[in-house]
């Protein structure tokens, strides 16, 4: 089984790899802790859990602790290794979902670049972080196919 770790950090789109998207049962992370009802630790938990595909969608709002309000960025402080995406077929979409959407304005990119002064889209900037604590890798890893993970 292939395995393949994922660094969300600039909310940038990555597909793991490609599926057709079926009914999936959602999953809400509704809050930034490491674990515990609504933790991206226990979404992951519960979508191996499922017989069939999974979706994770993030649901924050500016009061939850993970907030900062300086970057308008959600930040997740994981404490040991998020555990490993092992469903086939899981779609894990970072973009934020309800009252909250894209509270961080900042553009990463943009402008021209190199001899041939190329074009660069400007992509939005991260609003979820993954950090890990104490040198703790903090990524996702994949070990499913038909993951897809978009930001």
């Amino acid at each position: 089984m292939k395995r393949a770790t994922i660094l969300l950090a600039l909310g940038i789109p990555f597909f793991a790899t490609s599926s057709a998207l079926a009914q999936k049962t959602t999953i809400t992370v509704s809050n930034t802790a490491d674990e515990g009802p609504g933790s991206l630790r226990q979404a992951i938990l519960d979508a191996n859990e499922f017989d069939a595909p999974a979706r994770i969608e993030f649901a924050l709002t500016a009061d939850d602790a993970g907030y900062g309000t300086t970057r308008g960025v959600f930040t997740i402080f994981v404490r040991d290794a998020l555990p490993e995406i092992a469903n086939p077929g899981v779609v894990l979409d970072g973009k934020l979902r309800g009252v909250m959407t894209n509270y961080n304005q900042a553009t990463l990119g943009g402008g021209s670049t190199g001899v041939e002064g190329a074009r660069l889209p400007g992509v939005d900037g991260p609003e979820i972080e993954i950090v890990g604590a104490g040198g703790v890798r903090a990524g996702l890893v994949v070990g499913a196919e038909g993951v897809v993970i978009r930001g």
